[in-house]
């Protein structure tokens, strides 16, 4: 054996110092002598050299050595040794194809191929080199079969040339056969083979494979669905720095899928994954900033991160900033534009975005059509989807889009709540028969209700707060009201929530925060009671905050009220009907709903 086979023997092993002794010794040899530019250059049983192995190339770019001008090519290209410079590089790419380098063919012709001009010319250099068997341009031409990018789409001849790629060991090619296995669209499915092929190319070190991997383990695709593998291929790819591979590992550890949760270090991995652009690892990170998760929660921060994750086209991001944008959380209460986001995210295939379309149809946020909300709503439930249970719910209870029948309605909100909906738990919670509630009976002084408060009776909760805010038995003290109704909130009080948006409107006992009053507003209001549905309508026919008056949603919010039988509502829906305020002028219908009033 002459001292390159022997050195491509010990290299081929990984026994880089035997490789580099090899080379040194056959170094008059022109192919030794450009192994050892490489290994000067990599560090590779030598320590590194980059200046010795820039001179090594060059002495054989002077003997027209065909490999020579290839590997300064990439040297130009990553600046390594040589100040970085693309049209040398180029021009390097071209010096080694036209000297026969077979490697110099697959680069130069990638290299045309980035003009649409010379795109055939790039093919025909890439199929020489194929042709050659090289197994990178074997792999590079079956890419382009399956794209159709300068040559007739083939599949059956893009998965020949993945599986020549795979036979010869390239680890890329082993994993672009297992993509064309399980690519319907090729018409080759067969996800068992491709779940095999996967696990060999990810066993072969093919680190873009881990991730994918990682996910079909968790999906149980072509492979059984095995949480602990997930996670350690998973792992493996955030540990090479991939950004689906970090956003994830940390779902992982956020949900305890293979192991532990670990909310604070979930955030981490997402905010990793968010610092390289991932769409996924941004939306993630906006959801612990939400919740909490690993952070301090801030709603502004979530909200510009969802943005973010939307402007890189990820459906949860439209989603989650048209959530945002419905509740006025970080962001201001915008529901036509909570529209858009929504139709968006289920245009590009959120599970849930649908529903909430539905809903907003159904309620005029975007644009009014109750019938196709209602259609939408209806599909969506009938897949068990438990938030469009609990809206096609309402819907049935108050008549929108359909007849009303308040026993369906109640049906299925009651499966909203019992599949875990909090605003379904919370209204099935508020419509309690009083004797199946069976309650304590409330003190009639202060340190009964206080007693009973501290036991967690929400009730005497909200009782001890009207106390301190009428000052009976004391002091006026609309703080220590305000404390007792975010307790009594926070145990599920429709009560309390509308009292305490009050205060939080008023600013009193409490920091001012009309968006945050409008929340509770537009929950007591979905949830049936008509008193917040007024205060909403009055609301937005003043303006709140920075937000303008919006007279068809004070006449949208009024109408729900009125039709509830409450009569402040209905005296101020006589008004807009006869100012023509957010609906067309109507003088009759003024006259009927202050007829009502005061009836």
């Amino acid at each position: 054996m002459t001292h390159y086979q022997k050195g491509m023997d010990y290299k081929n092993r990984n026994l880089f110092p035997q490789a580099f002794r090899e080379f040194e010794a056959g170094k008059d040899d022109p192919d030794c002598l450009c192994e050892l530019a490489l290994c000067y250059l990599n560090g590779r049983g030598v320590k590194p050299d980059v200046e010795h192995g820039v001179d090594l190339l060059n002495e054989l770019y002077n003997l027209r050595y065909p490999d020579a001008p290839l590997h300064l090519s990439n040297l130009y290209d990553l600046g390594v040794g040589v100040e970085r410079n693309p049209a040398i590089a180029a021009a390097l790419a071209k010096e080694a194809a036209e000297w026969g380098s077979v490697p110099g063919y697959l680069k130069y012709g990638n290299h045309l191929m980035s003009d649409p001009a010379t795109l055939s010319e790039g093919v025909e250099y890439i199929r020489k080199a194929a042709d050659t068997g090289l197994p990178p341009a074997v792999n590079a031409l079956g890419v382009l079969y399956v794209s159709g990018r300068g040559v007739q789409r083939d599949p059956a001849e893009a998965i020949r040339l993945f599986e020549q790629a795979h036979q010869a060991g390239l680890a890329e090619g082993t994993f672009n056969l297992s993509m064309a296995y399980q690519d319907p669209n090729l018409g080759m499915l067969d996800l068992a083979k491709s779940g095999k092929l996967l696990i060999e190319a990810c066993e072969k070190g093919y680190v873009k494979g881990y991730s994918v991997l990682g996910l079909r383990y968790m999906q149980g695709r072509g492979v059984p669905r095995d949480g602990a593998l997930a996670r350690k291929w998973l792992f493996k790819a955030a540990e090479k720095g991939v950004p689906e591979g970090e956003n994830l590992y940390g779902t992982c550890l956020l949900n305890g899928i293979g192991g532990e949760r670990d909310g604070a270090s979930a955030r981490l991995w997402f905010e990793q994954s968010a610092s390289h652009g991932n769409p996924g690892g941004l939306n993630n990170l906006g959801i612990c900033y939400l919740n909490g998760i690993g952070v301090p929660k801030d709603p502004h921060r979530a909200a510009e991160l969802f943005s973010q994750a939307k402007d890189r086209g990820n459906p949860d991001g439209f989603f989650n900033l048209g959530l945002c944008r419905l509740d006025g959380n970080g962001v201001d209460v915008d529901r036509d534009e909570a529209y858009r986001l929504f139709d968006q995210a289920a245009k590009r295939g959120h599970a849930t975005a649908p529903t909430f379309v539905g809903w907003c149809l159904v309620n005029g946020w975007g644009q009014l059509n109750p019938q196709k909300g209602f259609g939408l709503l209806s599909t969506m439930a009938a897949r068990k989807e438990r938030a469009a249970q609990y809206y096609l719910g309402t819907c049935y209870l108050k008549g929108l889009g359909c007849q009303a029948d308040e026993a369906k309605g109640k049906e299925l909100i009651a499966a909203a709540a019992q599949a875990g909906f909090v605003p379904a738990k919370q209204y099935m919670q508020a419509s309690l028969p009083k004797e199946d509630a069976r309650p304590e009976p409330l003190e009639d002084d202060l340190a009964g209700l206080e007693r009973q408060a501290n036991e967690g009776n929400r009730d005497a909760m909200v009782a001890l707060a009207g106390k301190y805010l009428e000052g009976k038995e004391t002091a006026k003290d609309p703080r220590a009201a305000a404390v007792w109704l975010e307790r009594a909130t926070g145990a599920g009080s429709l009560l309390a929530d509308y009292l305490l948006a009050d205060l939080l409107w008023k600013g009193e006992g409490t920091d001012r925060n009309q968006p945050r009053a409008v929340k509770l507003w537009q929950q007591c209001a979905l949830l049936g009671h008509a008193p917040s549905a007024y205060k909403l309508a009055t609301a937005y026919r003043a303006g709140w905050q920075d937000e303008k008056p919006d007279p068809i949603a004070a006449f949208r919010w009024a109408d729900r009220s009125a039709q509830a039988g409450y009569a402040p509502a209905m005296s101020l829906l006589a008004t807009l009907y006869s100012l023509g305020e957010g609906t067309a002028r109507d003088p009759q219908a003024a006259k009927e709903w202050l007829d009502k009033a005061k009836g």
